[in-house]
């Protein structure tokens, strides 16, 4: 079975973009000072983990791209 998957130059790039941005909260040594900055830490946290569970099945679209007997129509944008 012959699978297409479309996916654009953009979509690729965005979502690299947004990862590398994002790099840097996650490489951090800021555990917070006090309640008040592990509580802020803790939510920034828990909405990156929403975004990245969000953007698990563009990523899944883009490496099931990979995989044999899958076509990919790759568009610039």
């Amino acid at each position: 079975m012959l699978t297409v998957v479309a996916v654009t130059a953009s979509d690729a790039e965005e979502t690299i973009a947004w990862m590398v941005e994002k790099d840097p909260m996650l490489s951090t040594d800021d555990y917070g000072r006090d309640l008040a900055s592990v509580q802020a830490l803790q939510r920034k946290h828990d909405t990156l983990e929403r975004d990245l569970n969000a953007l698990e099945d563009k990523v899944c679209q883009i490496v099931s791209a990979l995989q044999p007997g899958v076509v990919v129509q790759l568009s610039v944008v």
